[in-house]
């Protein structure tokens, strides 16, 4: 009996600490509080900005005359930007919802599976899908947005008081709080950015004299 509960602790140790966690709460060993709270606040401010002035520049059936400007989506691949309709553009908000409520009112590492079960029920997301929208693209923006902020020096001081009124607790320093890297790996992700067609830029805002759409970024 001892040696089953010692080995089931132990187990539960390793599982929790695999991935560099020191403070024994991230989610599957890897998604910290910290790291958490942030995707929470990026996609929040994204979704803030597209109820309040986006979705009202579209028309029905009319494709939107300025997709780059869409908040949601500005770092899809540039395919999927070159044709935005209501449709696609509402559902891939819902997406952004659905990511939302996961993030806050769970304690589950964040996961396509997981977001895939959220919204499977969810018939207005549906148009996203069949127009070539894919969960990853939305966890890829979600996870750039935050650890793009953090790493050029937003301490995001002020949304920190938001967040710590919204969830009524503090966040517990952990050896991955700023572990995106690692996020971003476990979610599949790579390091590419996609910029819009014609704008050659690189992260840094100098000329880059790759043709290419996608370009690395280094966040």
């Amino acid at each position: 009996m001892g040696k089953s509960i010692m080995a089931d602790t132990l187990a539960e140790y390793i599982a929790k600490r695999k991935w560099g966690c020191t403070c024994g709460a991230c989610a599957g060993g890897w998604l910290s509080k910290s790291i958490r709270s942030k995707l929470s606040l990026v996609t929040y401010e994204s979704l803030d900005v597209s109820h309040s002035c986006q979705l009202e520049t579209f028309h029905p059936r009319v494709q939107h005359p300025n997709p780059d400007a869409l908040m949601l989506i500005r770092d899809f691949p540039p395919e999927l930007r070159r044709s935005v309709f209501l449709t696609f553009y509402a559902g891939c908000q819902g997406i952004f919802e659905a990511v939302l409520k996961f993030l806050d009112e769970t304690d589950e590492p964040l996961s396509v599976v997981a977001i895939l079960a959220c919204t499977s029920n969810d018939t207005s997301v549906k148009p996203f899908f069949t127009q070539g929208g894919r969960i990853e693209h939305v966890l890829d923006s979600i996870t750039r947005w935050a650890m793009s902020r953090v790493l050029r020096g937003d301490d995001m001081g002020f949304e920190y008081e938001w967040l710590d009124e919204k969830k009524g607790k503090n966040e517990v320093l952990c050896a991955n709080d700023l572990e995106f890297s690692l996020v971003r790996e476990r979610l599949g992700h790579s390091m590419l950015c996609f910029l819009p067609d014609g704008d050659d830029r690189d992260d840094s805002g100098e000329q880059d004299d790759d043709d290419d759409d996608e370009v690395d970024c280094y966040f």
